[in-house]
């Protein structure tokens, strides 16, 4: 069944779908009402209800043992989000731009999960992404009040991209034992501290965003990896020297805000292509005048 940005309007009674349905879309709607998957038929496989007025708490049923993804994104629900009670064999699950609060206890997500998507909620208490489960490819954590600190240390060894940008979340991280998969990593925007070691990243990341947090020390891009294309480092603490590299393929470089960040030099073997490409940028983003 799909009436996707149909306008209908009036709630979902999930008791009365046929016993055999496979899939419900109904996103982009003007439903209401709360979502409440206890009698829902044990053969759906995929729900979408993004986009519409739903609000209130949401029940959910571990015994939904077929159900592979559960959209709920972009609704006013509300209320703490029971994970022990997630389908079993839930593989995504998006419950963005909505109310809910209270801690993620990763442990408690299904083992098959591979997407979970709870950006721009009110979600707090620590992230032990250490629990995650191991098939895990992408978390999205955007605009939450999580805190404390975050160990990098052993991320799900799939994972592909994890965004926990506008948190509270403080501390030093490491950067040197990543997953080989990751082309993604958003760290942006939080109270992070301590030093960064640029040599070991991921060999094939694309997108690295640790800018707004207060990391100081030496800067060292010798070593980036060929893939990376975006790395924002500005607005932190950064006092010591920044070391350029052959910078490959990086398009979009940002250093502004580390006002005490004020000598640069370059090593490698391409010192005529990186004069002419990123010497004036670099001064500028440094405000040194030569």
């Amino acid at each position: 069944i799909d009436i996707s940005d149909c306008r209908f309007t009036g709630t979902v009674d999930f008791s009365k779908l046929p016993e055999n349905i496979d899939s419900l879309g109904a996103s982009q709607d003007f439903l209401t009402g709360s979502v409440d998957l206890t009698h829902c038929p044990r053969s759906i496989r995929f729900i979408y209800l993004f986009e519409n007025h739903l609000s209130g708490p949401v029940t959910l049923c571990r015994e939904l043992e077929r159900l592979e993804s559960l959209f709920l994104g972009s609704n006013q629900l509300e209320g703490t989000l029971d994970c022990a009670a997630l389908p079993v064999n839930l593989t995504e699950f998006g419950g963005e731009e909505n109310k809910f609060h209270g801690q993620l206890p990763f442990w408690m997500l299904p083992q098959r999960m591979k997407e979970i998507v709870l950006q721009d909620n009110a979600l707090e208490g620590s992230l032990q992404l250490e629990n995650a489960p191991r098939e895990m490819t992408d978390i999205s954590l955007l605009g939450n009040r999580f805190s404390g600190t975050l160990d990098l240390l052993d991320l799900p060894p799939t994972l592909k991209e994890l965004n926990v940008p506008l948190n509270e979340l403080s501390g030093e991280i490491c950067l040197t034992m990543l997953p080989a998969s990751l082309l993604q990593l958003s760290l942006r925007d939080n109270r992070f501290s301590g030093q960064v070691n640029l040599k070991k990243l991921p060999p094939n990341i694309r997108y690295l965003l640790l800018n707004g947090n207060s990391f100081h020390g030496n800067i060292n891009l010798r070593e980036l990896p060929a893939t990376l294309v975006e790395l924002r480092l500005d607005h932190n603490k950064f006092d010591g020297l920044l070391t350029m590299g052959d910078l490959f393929g990086l398009r979009d470089f940002t250093l502004e805000g580390n006002e005490q960040l004020k000598k640069w030099e370059f090593v490698g073997n391409n010192r005529d292509h990186f004069d002419q490409q990123w010497r004036q940028t670099v001064n500028e983003m440094l405000n040194i005048k030569k």
